[in-house]
């Protein structure tokens, strides 16, 4: 892995706190209430290295990960957040080399996610039915350089799937009951599977589906995150935090069986 900092690159800029975001090129600069800095001077640094703004103030240079990447996304839809990205990848058992299926790529935040962990040599195949995401998720996944990882469709999944022998598969739409029989052919006998719903109507609907259509292994959970404020001596919760954002359904897809009906 590159040490220095070059033209092109992702880079956080960090101070107290705060970090910015932004793709190093000549002629660029970075404009905060803390002063400019010029591009031109990040250019060939180590990271972890200090630059100082304008106004004479100290910004440390750091490699942004896939988290940092991801949340900087533009946004035109409710995202996952990373309190369950590595929940449901540890779930469906997410490693390089996986093929997995994606349905509701929305912004394109998990899809990026998933992508960083299955290559180089994994795909994520992804379904988005609305043109509008299908195109932001397009430019927000070409920016961050997983594209190439990721089989992007702007198709209706509930006409079919045109996969088969994935690894698993992550559903976040408003009515995922109605994909209960599209999926297991796309999938492995037993896949594991993780449904994305915001409320506990959508969740109950949900299991009483697929126990009627023999999904195994359901499970449903919330993730809820709290950073804690530490100060010496008074160290407590804080006082916001990221609550309820969706619940996960966890369950596997039905293996196939000659004695039970489709």
């Amino acid at each position: 892995m590159q040490e220095l900092v070059g033209p092109g690159e992702p880079l956080l800029l960090y101070h107290a706190g705060k970090a910015w975001l932004i793709r190093v090129r000549p002629g660029g600069e970075l404009h905060t209430h803390l002063g400019v800095v010029r591009h031109e001077e990040l250019l060939g640094r180590r990271y972890g290295e200090a630059v100082r703004t304008s106004k004479g103030r100290e910004l440390y240079l750091i490699r942004p990960t896939i988290r940092d990447l991801a949340l900087k996304f533009r946004r035109v839809t409710q995202v996952l957040y990373p309190k369950e990205w590595g929940f449901i990848a540890s779930y469906l058992g997410i490693a390089a080399g996986s093929r997995i299926l994606e349905v509701g790529t929305g912004s394109g935040v998990f899809s990026a996610y998933l992508a960083h962990l299955v290559k180089p040599t994994g795909r994520v195949i992804s379904y988005e039915r609305r043109k509008e995401f299908y195109e932001v998720a397009l430019r927000n996944l070409q920016e961050v350089g997983l594209l190439e990882y990721v089989d992007l469709r702007n198709e209706d999944p509930g006409r079919g799937l045109g996969e088969t022998g994935l690894d698993g598969a992550v559903v976040d739409v408003g009515d995922p009951w109605l994909l209960l029989d599209v999926l297991p052919p796309a999938l492995k006998p037993t896949a594991p599977l993780a449904f994305c719903v915001p409320t506990f109507n959508q969740v109950e609907r949900l299991v009483m589906e697929l126990r009627r259509k023999g999904y195994l292994t359901i499970e449903a959970h919330e993730l809820l995150d709290r950073r804690l404020e530490v100060k010496e001596g008074a160290t407590r919760p804080a006082s916001r935090m990221v609550g309820h954002t969706t619940f996960v359904v966890f369950c596997r897809s039905p293996a196939p069986s000659p004695n039970r009906a489709a």
